[in-house]
């Protein structure tokens, strides 16, 4: 969602910065800085919690809880000031019109990505959202797209995944599926193999051709 229909807007080192907050707040400094993601820093502390500080299960939960709300806080921040990526709308009516199913799976909460879809006035092309609140493990796990696949009859051979973060291209690999990267500023020397990749200023022509050129359209 973020960097492929709407431009990027989440402060991020905000939100690592809010997470390492919390997470020494409970015993753990100096350990992380922003340069780890959320993700690794969080993997990590469920493990130390566990094994050196012998928190239960539950307090572990409690604990990661409070860093998911912070980090919250600040994504919907974001959310409200969510843009569309120029001509984006246009790829969205494409699919529309050739009965595609669009399905969000991200690392935002579900709710956070719907209210970010609705202020880009967006909401309205998407079939499904998957954030990471919807599942047991975030992208790039294919658990990510598990509940989609079960509930559309996605088959590998007919999807496509886009996405302008080397957890994106990665779930579509793991998935087996053709991907597309979205090259932005932010993103050109950290992005996995990818079968195609298109400028996020040009996304919506050229996505629209590698689909005509490579499938087969209703």
């Amino acid at each position: 969602m973020d960097g492929t229909l709407v431009y990027f807007q989440i402060d991020y080192i905000k939100a690592r910065r809010a997470a390492i907050n919390v997470l020494e707040k409970w015993g753990l400094k100096n350990r992380y800085n922003v340069k780890n993601t959320i993700t690794s820093a969080v993997d990590d502390a469920r493990i130390v919690f566990g094994n050196e500080y012998g928190y239960s299960d539950e307090k572990i939960g409690e604990i990661l809880n409070e860093v998911n709300d912070a980090i919250v806080t600040i994504e919907e921040q974001a959310a409200h000031i969510a843009k569309p990526i120029t001509n984006i709308e246009h790829l969205l009516r494409f699919g529309k019109k050739h009965n595609l199913q669009h399905i969000i799976c991200t690392y935002n909460t579900h709710r956070v990505a719907e209210l970010t879809l609705k202020t880009a006035k967006l909401y309205q092309y998407i079939d499904d959202i998957y954030g990471r609140d919807d599942v047991d493990e975030a992208k790039p796990s294919t658990v990510h797209l598990n509940a989609a696949i079960e509930k559309y009859s996605i088959k590998p051979e007919n999807t496509i995944l886009i996405g302008d973060h080397g957890a994106d291209i990665q779930l579509g690999v793991n998935f087996g599926c053709t991907t597309i990267a979205v090259i932005t500023e932010h993103n050109k020397d950290s992005l996995v193999k990818s079968d195609f990749s298109v400028e996020q200023s040009n996304i919506a022509d050229d996505v629209m051709k590698i689909i005509k050129d490579n499938f087969t359209l209703m």
